[in-house]
C-alpha cells in the first residue's frame, strides 16, 4: 500500500483492493467498535468519508471509543514488549 499524504486520497489508489478493504472493515469494527462493511469502503475509498463512517455516533460516543482504541493498543504493546524482555 502506498502511503497517505491526504484525506482525499484514494484507497484503492493507493495500492487497497477487495481482501485489504475485507481487513481495514475488521480492524475498524475492532478498534472503534463501528460495524463497517467492505461495500461501504468501496462506496466511500477516501480517508475523509471512512473517517465520518466511523463517526456513526456523537463526538462522546466517538471519543470513548477512541479512548478504549487507544488502552487496547497499549495493552497489546504492553505484552509484546513484556515477552521480548523475556527471551
Amino acid at each position: 500500500m502506498g502511503c497517505v499524504g491526504s484525506h482525499d486520497d484514494n484507497f484503492f489508489d493507493l495500492g487497497g483492493d477487495s481482501l485489504r478493504a475485507v481487513r481495514l472493515a475488521n480492524l475498524m469494527g475492532g478498534n472503534f467498535g463501528i460495524r463497517v462493511s467492505p461495500a461501504q469502503l468501496f462506496d466511500r475509498p477516501t480517508l475523509a468519508a471512512q473517517a465520518e463512517l466511523l463517526e456513526g455516533g456523537s463526538s462522546a460516543a466517538w471519543s470513548a471509543r477512541a479512548g478504549k482504541a487507544a488502552a487496547r493498543g497499549e495493552a497489546r504493546k504492553a505484552r509484546i514488549t513484556g515477552v521480548a524482555h523475556r527471551r
